[in-house]
């Protein structure tokens, strides 16, 4: 399933940003505990990590944070609805969802901040 992600152009140049070993051995690794499903939005989100930030996102930092924010925690919570999840046992999902809840408490406090600033600036 790796192999199909090295395949398309725009994939193969960020696995080199990343480190086609390094990619390669976290999917197997993933692979092994969690399932292909898994391993591969695992390497997909770190090689969308590699993407040059101008590229993606405007350049106020505040809103470059949220939608990081926003990206991350959307590909977390999609793994909780994978078949996968539910075979994982209980000390897997309460670490996971320690993560999740970790992040949306960063985007919370990331959208108070915007609006915080919004209303600044509107003042």
């Amino acid at each position: 399933m790796f192999e199909n992600a090295k395949e398309s152009p725009k994939s193969t140049a960020t696995a080199a940003d990343f480190g086609t070993d390094d990619a390669q051995k976290i999917y197997e690794d993933a692979e092994l505990k969690y399932g292909p499903g898994f391993a591969q939005s695992l390497v997909d989100l770190m090689m969308k990590e590699q993407e040059s930030p101008k590229a993606r996102v405007p350049e106020n930092q505040q809103m470059n944070t949220v939608i990081r924010l926003r990206d991350q925690f959307h590909a977390l919570s999609q793994v909780c609805s994978a078949d996968f999840f539910h075979d994982w046992g209980a000390e897997d999902k309460v670490f996971y969802m320690s993560i999740l809840a970790d992040v949306s408490n960063d985007l919370s406090q990331a959208l108070h901040g915007s609006l915080k600033e919004i209303k600044a600036s509107n003042d």
